[in-house]
């Protein structure tokens, strides 16, 4: 009982003990329009290039690639994007191309789903990827918005 006793004071006090917050990141690098253009992304792909890129990707995630209705918002354009690295604890920026596309496709009861926005980022040095969800325009360049996305790798077929 003793033991008992014991064990729930120092449990209750346990409870109270305080977690120090994190340190407060430093500011993120601004990245201008010069900077866009000085980084080394490689050739711009051609329209019809990044139309098989899509293409490509879709095949392997759609339920019936042959029902997608696509829809290209422009040719790429270049583009950054800002994280922080907890491994080398700065903040690192990734330039490359990125592509919008809006893409409707049948699903599992055979009607299309409606319009879904698609993000696409490739280029020199990059892990072509795509990411699925909204986004948002700062003025230079295209934010993702994360809490409701999550990366999808893919290869180069």
């Amino acid at each position: 009982m003793k033991n008992m006793l014991i064990g729930f004071v120092m449990l209750a006090l346990s409870s109270c003990a305080t977690v120090a917050p994190p340190p407060a990141l430093p500011e993120p690098p601004v990245v201008t329009e010069d900077d866009l253009q000085k980084a080394d992304l490689g050739e711009m792909p051609t329209q019809e290039e990044y139309e098989k890129l899509v293409i490509s990707y879709f095949n392997g995630v759609l339920r019936d690639p042959s029902s997608a209705k696509y829809k290209h918002l422009g040719e790429p354009i270049r583009s950054s994007f800002t994280h922080w690295d907890r491994k080398t604890n700065a903040w690192v920026t990734s330039f490359f191309y990125c592509g919008y596309v809006l893409v409707n496709a049948k699903n599992a009861y055979g009607g299309y789903s409606g319009d879904k926005l698609y993000y696409f980022q490739f280029g020199k040095n990059v892990v072509p990827k795509a990411f699925e969800g909204k986004l948002k325009f700062d003025g230079l360049n295209f934010v993702y918005d994360v809490s409701d996305c999550e990366p999808k790798v893919w290869k180069w077929r």
